[in-house]
């Protein structure tokens, strides 16, 4: 969110909008908050955990930056899976009504999704709910910009 502070505001007025001060988002509010499940899919496609899928190795990076379905696919934009009156919009096909291929496709789509799915949406929403994020600064008071492109990638997890 430090990284895209226009997507933290828009999802933080959608969630002031339904969910309000008075309580925590919950798993009732999932239908009435789509730019936080557009943000649920849009990390798990700009950067999904398991880059090359199971054991049918699917190319997961390479397919959720196919030009095709995905124009800008190194920007992170949720919007993208938002339609003309900001609600989710049709799933690409093959990808299970998720809308990427960060889980695989068609049969050997990954068993764990929806609890995945779920924890990410429920997370989002709370912190997104809770906290403002900003750039922490230096020793000098300058803004520290995070890295577009840093992760730990050892392995087969990034």
């Amino acid at each position: 969110m430090t990284l895209y502070p226009d997507v933290m505001c828009r999802a933080q007025t959608e969630i002031d909008a339904i969910v309000g001060r008075d309580r925590t988002p919950s798993f009732s509010d999932r239908h009435k908050l789509p730019y936080i499940e557009a943000i649920v899919k849009e990390v798990l496609r700009w950067r999904p955990i398991d880059p090359l899928g199971t054991t049918v190795i699917f190319n997961v990076w390479a397919m959720n930056r196919d030009p095709k379905y995905f124009p800008d696919g190194e920007e992170f934009r949720p919007e993208r899976y938002l339609d003309e009156s900001g609600q989710l919009a049709k799933a690409i096909p093959d990808t299970h009504g998720h809308g990427h291929f960060s889980f695989g496709t068609g049969r050997r789509i990954c068993p764990g999704r929806d609890f995945a799915n779920q924890s990410f949406f429920i997370n989002f929403a709370t912190l997104l709910w809770a906290f403002d994020f900003g750039k922490a600064l230096d020793n000098d008071g300058q803004q520290i910009v995070p890295s577009r492109t840093d992760y730990v990638d050892e392995g087969i997890m990034v």
